[in-house]
């Protein structure tokens, strides 16, 4: 039993999960009071830095939440990339904020499943390690696991349900122009251009999701 016991508190991890001293929806609403008329984005992605823990915390997401760490540095790619286009004069704040909170709350999604699905597996590598060491409890295990584990102890691998739709992400309007009987309209997320081809009497759309 105490053996049990030890392997059950490994898995299920006590130590201490490091922290921010402030929420991102804090820090998010923060930088958007102190920046009422102006791109908001870098100072989100400052002050986050800026945290006494961050470190500690970006750590421990790129331990356990892989895809998420991957996630958060493609917004500070996406960040870099905002104050360049702004400093050019290439888009505007309000364009920049757009595309910035988009990204933002697709990335907050995405690390929620991601942390639904890792939380789930240690779940059930737990009870099937409590079954194999406690056969008594096999059972009892068995009826739990059977609604968190897909249906039995031995499903421990979490799918990433590859047949879920892809997150899509708006692309602004950045410039067009006429080209014989075509008008070309350039769009851009923050990160790369997409180009879409219209009849030269047509308008470009302001925005498009792809």
């Amino acid at each position: 039993m105490k053996k049990l016991l030890l392997i059950t508190i490994l898995i299920g991890g006590c130590a201490t999960v490091p922290s921010y001293e402030t929420s991102a929806l804090e820090r998010e609403a923060i930088c958007k009071i102190d920046n009422p008329n102006s791109y908001w984005g870098d100072c989100h992605i400052q002050t986050t830095k800026a945290d006494p823990n961050d470190k500690k915390a970006t750590a421990y997401i790129k331990k356990n939440y892989p895809q998420a760490y991957a996630e958060w540095k493609v917004i500070e790619y996406l960040n870099d990339s905002l104050k360049k286009q702004l400093e050019d004069g290439e888009i505007t704040p309000q364009v920049a904020n757009a595309i910035f909170s988009e990204r933002l709350n697709a990335y907050r999604v995405n690390a929620e499943k991601e942390a639904d699905a890792v939380n789930t597996k240690k779940g059930c590598m737990a009870l099937a390690l409590s079954s194999a060491l406690n056969p008594a409890l096999a059972a009892q295990n068995a009826s739990i696991a059977s609604g968190r584990c897909g249906g039995g102890l031995d499903a421990m691998a979490i799918d990433s349900d590859s047949s879920a739709p892809k997150s899509k992400f708006t692309y602004y309007l950045k410039s067009s122009y006429p080209s014989g009987l075509n008008r070309i309209c350039i769009y851009n997320n923050g990160v790369s251009d997409l180009t879409e081809t219209i009849d030269v009497m047509e308008f470009c759309k302001n925005s498009i999701r792809r």
